[in-house]
């Protein structure tokens, strides 16, 4: 489950430390007024929106007086056909080509400040394409003056009546380059941004501006819906877990085994995605106690205050509160989502009095994740194959000091169907790899369900494989059938208390309820056994036949006792079933 941690505000000094991705990005972008891919490489970046809108008539900035006609060069140009078939383009000879992310950049040699950009960037089926042309100029003009603001010039921002924009400025692409004059055309055509833009230092203007011409005239469109159906999503967590677009100057601050945060290049917000993978398909009430978990204890959590809490839903539940940090006032969303076995959390977090400002690139986060987590199967495979679906946790294995090796796994059910008579087999081997000996075991619970995780618990006497010689042991399913017949409600677990006896066994005293409908005469009781952090040390599973009939609704007390010695035991849990 998510911990507090993963919903806690990460501010400026974390992009400062990890947030280079997203600065470099942004950078990028502005070489060229922002820039993308033409070869099949991860899909475009996508901006962030924010309140710009064509200006028809523009009042230009302080504008150069006296500006001499541009020199007439001489150039030899050469095509460049885009790998994916959406555009191709006359680019002078011996610039090179270079996937920046949001296009492809062409310059003469690596380091030069001139070059020029084709654009290639997916458009939302949502989003209106002037707003979204709007967003990228504005993101460029931010960063821009981010980088030095009393250098910015805008010399002509103009909607063309074909749909295009078109944007001329002076500013800082680069804190280590000079100050650059850029000249940008960008439209939308097949639900994407294309486009170029010229980029020179302001000392090289006049003469590079003789390209502009020509780049336009030799720049074709052509397959730009099948390009742009190609890119996929542009993030993919190592994991296979989830994906994403994420929006420009947006970046990578953290990526971990199950989890990745992404962080805005001011810092001031942070998008936070997180995968779990449960041991039985995710409820309602997993999704209510994740929110809880995340959150913690809201009185320790300064200034806080929970807005908006929508719960209930099997597939979503959602959180929004606010709270005070060293680093300032912060509101988060929460969201937790149900997929098969994988419980995926996300977190959005932005000072209340720029929520709207990030709001934009957030629902771009929420609209393009893509969730992988368990599908169910094909039913024609489950068909040809009893075992399909039937997954096998890592085996846990011990000494008892009765001499004998005890064995467990819990066994997870991913059919659609649910199954009964489930045979597994348990062989032990030495260090040559060499079979000691082998048991079998029948599923004891009279049904596990579709989706349901149950538990295997044998012992192995040590005529069948001497302890002393054991180096591993394998779990393995033989046999199986699907029922029809729907589980039995299982016991619920009520409390207990858990000791070790002078033996050094560990005796759990458990009071159990019986929440089915019809008496009851016997429970499958399984003792699940963790360590401090929380991973299942061992599993046992016992049919008892109880002193006194169960009637509904009604408790008993049961006794379970696993053989020492046991040691690293922290915690522990019961689980009861009904029965064969």
């Amino acid at each position: 489950m998510p911990d507090a941690s993963a919903v806690s505000p990460r501010h400026a000094r974390w992009f400062r430390v990890f947030g280079v991705m997203a600065a470099a990005l942004a950078l990028l972008l502005l070489t060229a007024c922002m820039t993308l891919q033409a070869t099949p490489v991860p899909p475009p970046r996508q901006s962030t929106p924010l309140p710009v809108s064509p200006t028809p008539s523009p009042t230009p900035l302080p504008t150069p007086t006296d500006t001499p006609t541009p020199v007439v060069i001489q150039v030899s140009l050469t095509r460049y056909d885009a790998a994916d078939g959406s555009f191709s383009l006359q680019v002078p000879v011996g610039w090179q080509p270079e996937d920046i992310g949001a296009g492809i950049r062409f310059r003469p040699d690596p380091g030069s400040p001139l070059g020029v950009t084709a654009h290639f960037q997916a458009v939302p089926v949502t989003a209106d394409p002037a707003e979204f042309i709007s967003s990228v100029i504005s993101t460029t003009f931010t960063v821009v003056q981010a980088n030095e603001a009393e250098s910015f010039q805008l010399f002509g921002d103009e909607a063309l009546p074909d749909g295009h924009r078109q944007v001329e400025f002076i500013g800082r692409l680069d804190p280590d380059q000079p100050l650059a004059h850029v000249l940008a055309e960008l439209w939308v055509e097949s639900g994407v941004m294309v486009g170029l833009s010229l980029a020179a230092p302001v000392d090289n203007w006049l003469e590079t501006l003789a390209l502009w011409p020509l780049l336009m005239q030799g720049y074709e469109t052509h397959d730009l819906a099948a390009a742009r159906a190609a890119l996929g999503l542009e993030y993919n967590h190592p994991s296979g877990s989830f994906g994403l677009t994420v929006p420009v100057t947006w970046g990578i601050v953290e990526e971990e085994e199950n989890s990745v945060l992404f962080s805005d290049v001011s810092g001031e917000a942070q998008f936070q995605v997180s995968a779990a993978e449960l041991n039985h398909l995710v409820t309602a009430q997993d999704l209510t106690e994740a929110l809880n978990m995340a959150v913690g204890n809201p009185q320790a959590l300064a200034g806080y205050q929970e807005l908006e809490r929508d719960t209930g839903s099997e597939s979503e539940q959602r959180l929004v509160f606010e709270n005070a940090s060293d680093q300032g006032f912060y509101r988060t969303e929460l969201r937790a989502l149900a997929q098969g076995f994988t419980l995926f959390m996300t977190s959005f977090s932005a000072p209340p009095h720029d929520w709207e400002l990030f709001r934009p690139a957030y629902d771009r986060f929420v609209s393009s994740l893509q969730l992988h987590g368990y599908a169910p199967l094909d039913e024609a495979a489950q068909d040809a194959d009893p075992l399909l679906g039937i997954e096998l946790g890592t085996p846990l294995w011990y000494v008892g000091r009765d001499g004998a090796v005890w064995v467990s796994a819990p066994i997870f059910n991913k059919r659609t169907r649910h199954l009964r008579d489930l045979t597994l087999a348990v062989n032990a081997y030495d260090e040559q790899h060499r079979l000691l000996g082998a048991e079998s075991w029948r599923m004891q619970q009279k049904v596990l369900p579709s989706g349901g995780v149950g538990y295997m618990t044998l012992r192995l006497d040590k005529n069948v494989a001497a302890a002393d010689k054991v180096k591993y042991v394998s779990v393995s399913a033989v046999d199986a059938r699907d029922t029809r017949k729907p589980p039995p409600p299982a016991w619920g677990y009520e409390g207990g208390t858990a000791t070790v006896n002078a033996k050094g066994d560990l005796v759990i005293e458990a009071t159990v309820r019986n929440t089915g409908s019809g008496i009851r005469r016997a429970v499958y009781a399984v003792a699940l056994l963790y360590n401090d952090a929380g991973d299942l040390v061992f599993a046992r599973g016992q049919t008892q036949r109880l002193r006194r009939v169960v009637r509904p609704g009604k408790s008993i007390n049961i006794t379970l006792t696993v053989k020492g010695p046991m040691t690293d035991i922290a915690s522990f849990d019961v689980v009861g079933e009904v029965p064969r």
